[in-house]
């Protein structure tokens, strides 16, 4: 009796287990056009550079052509390199008055559902959506913008300070496709296309000791001044190329 209690709960473990997977890939990504807004000013960002990532996930076979999936990927060192147009109607509208660069990480913890296509025994391709939470962490970074912005007696000349980092939570979003194939009954490989959506990004408001400078970046005094600086919100959001591993079990 006891036998004929676990033999259905044993079939049911090793069917579970045949359909499960582990994944390792690697990523190349490179952020789409943004904007960072702050205060009275906007920065215009073409972009915040590429960041190199990994990802590792679990999933488990549904059906024959759908798949479940977990995963968490880290994208590191965005890099913030912008231009700051100044709103105020002291300034036209568009003039640049600062630059501003740093680094943003970001972690994504994701849920996937993926529609899978086997052309053969070995080749196949796939499209999938997710969501789930990510966690942006913007580096403290460093600005340099025309004096006159904060009234100080700097006049014309520049300001050297940083904007405080922050970290920030964010409801995220993703679209998947491309191609797998199968190199033994266990192992197979992947290389995928991901459009990210990681929520937002920025620094905090404060206020920091900022050093006055000439055009050159020379010192122009050997005091500081105490800036209020504003708190400002991106959007992260990134193009990803990825390569990968699967061990199936």
């Amino acid at each position: 009796m006891r036998i004929d209690f676990i033999a259905p709960f044993l079939m049911l473990t090793s069917s579970l287990m045949a359909d499960s997977y582990v994944n390792l890939s690697v990523t190349n990504a490179w952020s789409v056009h943004t904007a960072l807004n702050g205060g009275a000013f906007y920065q215009e960002i073409s972009d915040i550079g590429t960041s190199e990532g990994i990802t590792v996930a679990y999933g488990n076979t549904l059906s024959n052509s759908l798949r479940s999936e977990i995963s968490y990927s880290y994208h590191g060192r965005f890099e913030v390199n912008s231009q700051t147009m100044y709103m105020d109607t002291n300034f036209n509208k568009g003039d640049a008055i600062g630059s501003y660069k740093g680094n943003v990480d970001s972690h994504n913890f994701m849920l996937s559902l993926y529609k899978d296509f086997n052309f053969n025994s070995s080749f196949g391709a796939y499209i999938g959506i997710g969501a789930g939470i990510s966690r942006n962490r913007s580096d403290s970074i460093d600005a340099t913008i025309i004096g006159e912005y904060f009234g100080t007696p700097a006049g014309n000349d520049l300001l050297s300070y940083q904007m405080p980092g922050e970290t920030i939570y964010r409801f995220s979003k993703q679209i998947m496709i491309g191609a797998t194939y199968v190199i033994t009954e266990a192992v197979s490989c992947n290389f995928g296309y991901k459009y990210l959506d990681a929520g937002d990004f920025g620094t905090q408001s404060g206020n920091v000791i900022a050093t006055a400078l000439k055009e050159d970046g020379t010192n122009i005094s050997t005091g500081n001044y105490i800036v209020a600086v504003p708190s400002s919100r991106g959007e992260l959001k990134a193009h990803e190329i990825s390569i990968g591993i699967s061990y199936h079990f």
